[in-house]
């Protein structure tokens, strides 16, 4: 039996994702391992507007994208935001609504996040982290096909707290493969 792959697609964050996003980033169990707090639909509007204007950058180095489901509903958020252009590396990022975990969803978007960065824009390293007690998004980018590389001491200060980070990263072959 082979394992049917979740069907995520990622689009640009536009007005129509306002009520979306305030949903989710309002809910403080989506935002337990996150560095911000759950807040308002005045910061939702904030980030979904900063989100238009890094698309319109030149050159681009942030994508902050919708992450749509198959009935094109937006169910989280993807970001891979590039931080050494030279070198071709960048970090990935991801949110899932509270009644989409367990489902596969940030997988499915991890693993869209990873193609886009080695294949579109051509990125030779992708690096992702979370709170070392963050137990499902470990598995999220371990089952996306990073690899562990380390864990990152008193990393982020979150809720007041520092906390250690788990540090994933994937590398592109010469080959246009990629490897965890």
């Amino acid at each position: 039996m082979t394992e049917r792959r979740l069907r995520v697609t990622l689009r640009e964050l536009d007005e129509r994702d306002l009520d979306a996003v305030a949903a989710w980033a309002a809910d403080p169990l989506v935002t337990t391992f996150l560095t911000w707090d759950a807040h308002d639909p005045n910061t939702a509007f904030r980030w979904v507007r900063n989100a238009r204007v890094e698309a319109q950058r030149m050159p681009r180095r942030v994508w902050e994208l919708a992450a749509c489901d198959a009935d094109r509903k937006v169910i989280g958020s993807g970001r891979l935001s590039i931080w050494d252009a030279t070198n071709r590396s960048g970090d990935i990022g991801y949110v899932v609504r509270r009644d989409r975990w367990g489902q596969g969803y940030g997988t499915a978007i991890a693993e869209e996040l990873i193609e886009f960065g080695f294949r579109r824009l051509h990125l030779h390293r992708l690096w992702a982290t979370c709170v070392a007690e963050n137990v499902a998004s470990a598995r999220v980018l371990e089952k996306a096909g990073m690899r562990l590389e380390g864990r990152v001491r008193d990393h982020v200060l979150l809720r007041g707290r520092w906390r250690d980070s788990l540090l994933y990263a994937a590398v592109q072959d010469g080959d246009a493969t990629w490897r965890g």
